[in-house]
Protein backbone atom coordinates (compact mmCIF):
# COMPACT_ATOMS: atom_id res chain seq x y z
CA UNK A 1 0.00 0.00 0.00
CA UNK A 2 2.49 2.37 0.71
CA UNK A 3 4.22 1.64 -2.29
CA UNK A 4 1.28 2.60 -4.66
CA UNK A 5 1.23 5.72 -2.03
CA UNK A 6 4.99 6.81 -2.87
CA UNK A 7 3.67 6.18 -6.72
CA UNK A 8 0.95 8.32 -6.29
CA UNK A 9 3.02 11.23 -5.12
CA UNK A 10 5.85 11.05 -7.44
CA UNK A 11 3.31 11.30 -10.67
CA UNK A 12 1.75 14.37 -8.66
CA UNK A 13 4.75 15.94 -8.30
CA UNK A 14 5.75 15.53 -12.01
CA UNK A 15 2.32 16.27 -13.31
CA UNK A 16 3.08 19.83 -11.21
CA UNK A 17 6.32 20.41 -12.84
CA UNK A 18 4.83 19.16 -16.14
CA UNK A 19 2.30 21.80 -16.36
CA UNK A 20 4.64 24.28 -15.14
CA UNK A 21 7.23 23.83 -17.67
CA UNK A 22 7.46 26.30 -20.68
CA UNK A 23 7.44 23.67 -23.51
CA UNK A 24 7.37 24.94 -27.48
CA UNK A 25 4.01 25.36 -28.60
CA UNK A 26 2.41 25.92 -25.35
CA UNK A 27 1.69 29.57 -25.92
CA UNK A 28 4.30 30.76 -23.68
CA UNK A 29 6.65 31.06 -26.27
CA UNK A 30 4.32 33.44 -28.25
CA UNK A 31 4.68 36.65 -25.66
CA UNK A 32 8.51 36.49 -24.33
CA UNK A 33 8.98 40.00 -21.94
CA UNK A 34 5.19 40.63 -22.21
CA UNK A 35 4.38 40.87 -25.71
CA UNK A 36 6.97 43.14 -26.74
CA UNK A 37 9.61 41.42 -28.18
CA UNK A 38 6.56 38.99 -30.34
CA UNK A 39 4.94 41.82 -31.60
CA UNK A 40 8.25 43.38 -32.74
CA UNK A 41 10.38 40.11 -33.29
CA UNK A 42 10.47 39.52 -37.03
CA UNK A 43 12.74 36.83 -37.70
CA UNK A 44 16.28 35.12 -35.40
CA UNK A 45 17.56 38.17 -34.01
CA UNK A 46 15.24 40.82 -35.94
CA UNK A 47 13.82 43.74 -33.37
CA UNK A 48 10.93 45.18 -35.89
CA UNK A 49 8.33 43.06 -37.57
CA UNK A 50 5.81 44.30 -40.36
CA UNK A 51 2.32 43.32 -40.47
CA UNK A 52 -0.41 43.76 -42.73
CA UNK A 53 -3.81 44.28 -43.62
CA UNK A 54 -5.99 40.64 -43.68
CA UNK A 55 -9.44 42.25 -43.71
CA UNK A 56 -11.17 45.36 -42.62
CA UNK A 57 -15.03 46.01 -41.74
CA UNK A 58 -16.67 49.04 -41.03
CA UNK A 59 -19.67 48.82 -39.19
CA UNK A 60 -20.07 45.62 -39.76
CA UNK A 61 -19.71 45.29 -43.65
CA UNK A 62 -16.67 44.70 -45.63
CA UNK A 63 -14.90 47.48 -46.64
CA UNK A 64 -14.43 48.33 -50.31
CA UNK A 65 -11.05 50.46 -50.14
CA UNK A 66 -7.96 48.73 -51.34
CA UNK A 67 -6.41 47.09 -47.92
CA UNK A 68 -3.67 45.37 -50.21
CA UNK A 69 -0.80 48.44 -49.06
CA UNK A 70 -1.55 49.22 -45.06
CA UNK A 71 1.25 48.07 -43.11
CA UNK A 72 2.12 48.86 -39.32
CA UNK A 73 5.90 47.97 -38.18
CA UNK A 74 6.29 47.81 -34.64
CA UNK A 75 9.98 48.32 -33.41
CA UNK A 76 11.85 47.02 -30.27
CA UNK A 77 14.98 48.27 -29.07
CA UNK A 78 15.44 47.02 -25.63
CA UNK A 79 15.63 49.91 -23.93
CA UNK A 80 14.05 50.23 -20.64
CA UNK A 81 10.91 52.50 -20.34
CA UNK A 82 8.18 52.96 -17.68
CA UNK A 83 5.91 50.57 -18.93
CA UNK A 84 8.32 47.93 -20.41
CA UNK A 85 10.04 48.46 -23.46
CA UNK A 86 10.89 51.63 -25.29
CA UNK A 87 9.19 50.99 -28.98
CA UNK A 88 8.30 52.68 -32.05
CA UNK A 89 5.95 51.73 -34.43
CA UNK A 90 5.14 53.36 -37.88
CA UNK A 91 2.19 52.72 -40.48
CA UNK A 92 1.78 52.76 -43.98
CA UNK A 93 -1.47 53.68 -44.60
CA UNK A 94 -2.02 52.88 -48.22
CA UNK A 95 -4.67 54.84 -49.10
CA UNK A 96 -6.80 54.38 -46.27
CA UNK A 97 -8.53 57.32 -44.21
CA UNK A 98 -7.62 55.25 -41.37
CA UNK A 99 -5.44 53.33 -38.66
CA UNK A 100 -6.11 51.46 -35.09
CA UNK A 101 -2.92 53.97 -34.07
CA UNK A 102 -3.95 58.22 -33.70
CA UNK A 103 -1.04 58.86 -35.96
CA UNK A 104 1.69 57.55 -38.39
CA UNK A 105 4.24 57.18 -36.17
CA UNK A 106 5.61 57.00 -32.46
CA UNK A 107 6.07 54.79 -29.50
CA UNK A 108 3.75 51.81 -28.61
CA UNK A 109 3.60 49.58 -25.38
CA UNK A 110 1.28 46.47 -25.36
CA UNK A 111 -0.26 45.26 -22.00
CA UNK A 112 0.83 41.90 -20.22
CA UNK A 113 -2.60 40.45 -20.70
CA UNK A 114 -1.99 41.02 -24.61
CA UNK A 115 -5.16 42.80 -25.02
CA UNK A 116 -5.02 46.07 -25.69
CA UNK A 117 -1.88 48.25 -27.28
CA UNK A 118 -1.11 51.53 -26.24
CA UNK A 119 -0.30 53.89 -29.37
CA UNK A 120 1.57 57.14 -28.14
CA UNK A 121 -1.01 57.50 -25.38
CA UNK A 122 -3.70 56.49 -27.17
CA UNK A 123 -4.92 52.29 -25.73
CA UNK A 124 -6.30 50.44 -29.03
CA UNK A 125 -7.96 47.07 -27.81
CA UNK A 126 -6.97 44.23 -29.62
CA UNK A 127 -7.24 40.54 -29.34
CA UNK A 128 -6.57 37.29 -30.90
CA UNK A 129 -3.10 38.13 -30.78
CA UNK A 130 -1.17 34.59 -31.92
CA UNK A 131 1.81 34.11 -34.74
CA UNK A 132 -1.31 34.33 -37.15
CA UNK A 133 -2.44 37.81 -36.76
CA UNK A 134 -4.06 39.98 -34.56
CA UNK A 135 -7.57 41.96 -34.56
CA UNK A 136 -7.80 45.75 -33.83
CA UNK A 137 -11.25 47.41 -33.25
CA UNK A 138 -11.72 51.20 -33.23
CA UNK A 139 -13.59 53.93 -34.39
CA UNK A 140 -12.69 56.93 -36.77
CA UNK A 141 -15.32 59.92 -37.85
CA UNK A 142 -15.67 58.90 -41.55
CA UNK A 143 -16.93 62.27 -42.04
CA UNK A 144 -15.41 64.91 -40.08
CA UNK A 145 -18.25 67.48 -40.01
CA UNK A 146 -20.48 64.57 -38.62
CA UNK A 147 -20.78 63.16 -34.72
CA UNK A 148 -21.17 59.44 -35.81
CA UNK A 149 -18.40 57.91 -35.83
CA UNK A 150 -17.60 54.21 -37.86
CA UNK A 151 -16.57 50.87 -36.05
CA UNK A 152 -13.36 49.17 -37.63
CA UNK A 153 -12.82 46.24 -37.35
CA UNK A 154 -8.93 45.49 -38.73
CA UNK A 155 -7.50 41.79 -39.06
CA UNK A 156 -3.56 41.72 -39.16
CA UNK A 157 -1.15 39.07 -40.41
CA UNK A 158 2.58 39.40 -40.14
CA UNK A 159 4.22 40.44 -43.73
Amino acid sequence: MKLFQRLFIVCAVLSVFLVRCKCPGSGEDLKPDGGVEFLAKGGTGAKSKTWKAKSVTEDGVATTLDISKFEMTFNYDGMAAPNGKATTYTVVPGGLPFNPAPANSGTWSVNTALTEITFNTTAVPVSGLSAAGMTFNFKYKKDPNKATETAVVMMLQPK
